[in-house]
């Protein structure tokens, strides 16, 4: 949900204007979105919908997650627009610290390898960067085209962990992916000012 409520809130945080392709471009992107996370039809929405009847506070925090993620990207781009130094990467270690710490303290079972130490490895350098560049794009770049562009991350990761797990897509991921570049290309084009 961020990158449509970053889209969306950028018209009154930002005084964007938007055409009449915003709200179906959205739409679309975040239709294509639901088909990459949530495939399997039906039945997939009946578990999503029974598991936040049954325990809403996950999908509660995690709405709550997405606003607060849009409107922080949102204000850095208008507050901090043109500076380099951001928090962001400062935190994203501080925080990395506090886990590794709970993580040590927690008895659980574990089972190390080479691989595993370089797949932990590569996901906390992936994920440095990824927030790290997303706040200096935010400082030094359109805030529309980047949130624009954001929308691909689904399509990104899956193809990533497809590769990675010798996994072959299905027909819905596919559409998914096309109703998401579609919708992404329609809600940039939408926005102006």
């Amino acid at each position: 949900l961020w990158p449509v409520l970053t889209l969306l809130l950028s018209l009154p945080l930002l005084g964007r204007r938007a055409s009449g392709l915003l709200l179906p471009g959205t739409a679309l992107a975040l239709a294509g979105l639901v088909l990459v996370v949530v495939p399997g039809g039906p039945r997939a929405w009946f578990a999503v919908a029974h598991g936040a009847a049954d325990s809403p506070l996950p999908y509660v925090l995690a709405g709550g997650a997405a606003a607060s993620w849009a409107l922080y990207s949102n204000l850095t781009s208008r507050w901090a627009a043109g500076r380099d130094a951001g928090a962001v990467v400062v935190f994203l270690v501080a925080a990395a610290v506090v886990l590794v710490a709970v993580s040590a303290a927690v008895v659980e079972p574990r089972r190390w390898s080479a691989r595993t130490g370089a797949e932990v490895a590569y996901l906390g350098l992936a994920t440095w960067s990824a927030y790290g560049l997303w706040d200096r794009a935010l400082r030094r770049g359109d805030t529309a085209v980047v949130v624009a562009a954001s929308f691909l991350t689904p399509l990104l990761a899956t193809a990533i962990a497809s590769l990675y797990l010798s996994v072959i897509p299905g027909p819905g991921l596919w559409l998914g992916c096309i109703c998401l570049v579609a919708g992404s290309l329609l809600s940039r084009r939408s926005l102006r000012g």
